[in-house]
């Protein structure tokens, strides 16, 4: 039988609550990865480095080594088609299926977070899949829903949906604009712009926005900009908006 005094086991309960917090705050550092995006960005890049490594959106999305998205300023599309869009082609969107922080406004010279600047570096993300609606002043933002020409996509944004995920307050937009959603056509013909949809059993749609700016999307039935709903009673969406601004947005039913 092993002896052991009252200091060496308070020594060894002391290290073993030390490599417990340790763990933790490695296993943190490890999900709290930053990872690059611009619009040339490709899907096999790291997201490690503005220069060289840039992501794509749709793959810095999908991939969970990925928990924070910083967007160079740009106009990023779902899709950009050459003739008239398909339904299928209108049908891809920005997918959110998980939590995540997603902040606008880069250079791409950044190291710090706290350097952005989303005025002076606008980051759009934008339904206009052919390039041709109508834009003045060519900063890639549709001013009202009388400037889209053509078929656009149907959501700009998807958070949760017909895939069955949560999307939590642990997600954010934060320094964006979306814009140029039109749904006509459209299977769910709601959330031009973000369709926040807590579709399957316990699902939650419930995240932060901030500084986001929704401009010239349209919707068949409701929520030109931005539709939020629960889509059953053991469901729940409830999103969290603070300085959201709804410019030129357009839908048949509750705009």
């Amino acid at each position: 039988m092993t002896m052991h005094t009252r200091r060496e086991l308070s020594l060894r309960s002391y290290a073993s609550a030390l490599l417990v917090i340790l763990t933790a705050f490695a296993s943190r550092g490890a999900c709290a990865a930053v990872c690059r995006v611009a619009v040339d960005g490709l899907a096999g890049n790291d997201g490690t480095s503005w220069q060289t490594a840039p992501k794509d959106l749709h793959s810095a999305l999908a991939d969970a080594g990925c928990s924070e998205l910083w967007l160079k300023q740009g106009v990023y599309r779902p899709v950009t088609t050459t003739g008239t869009p398909t339904s299928t082609e209108r049908a891809i969107t920005f997918q959110i299926s998980r939590d995540l922080l997603l902040y606008g406004g880069f250079a791409g010279t950044e190291s710090a977070l706290g350097e952005r600047d989303p005025v002076a570096y606008p980051t759009i993300l934008s339904g206009d899949i052919q390039g041709d609606d109508t834009d003045p002043d060519a900063n890639g933002i549709i001013e009202t829903t009388d400037d889209i020409v053509g078929a656009n996509s149907f959501h700009v944004v998807t958070m949760g949906g017909q895939d069955g995920s949560s999307v939590t307050a642990a997600t954010l937009l934060d320094g964006i604009t979306i814009t140029a959603g039109y749904t006509l056509g459209a299977p769910i013909p709601y959330g031009g712009g973000l369709l926040c949809w807590a579709y399957a059993t316990d699902a939650v749609c419930s995240p932060r926005l901030n500084d986001v700016n929704f401009s010239g999307n349209l919707a068949g039935q409701g929520g030109g900009g931005m539709m939020s709903f629960a889509d059953g009673t053991d469901r729940d969406s409830s999103p969290s908006l603070t300085r959201v601004r709804f410019s030129g947005n357009y839908a048949r039913q509750g705009g």
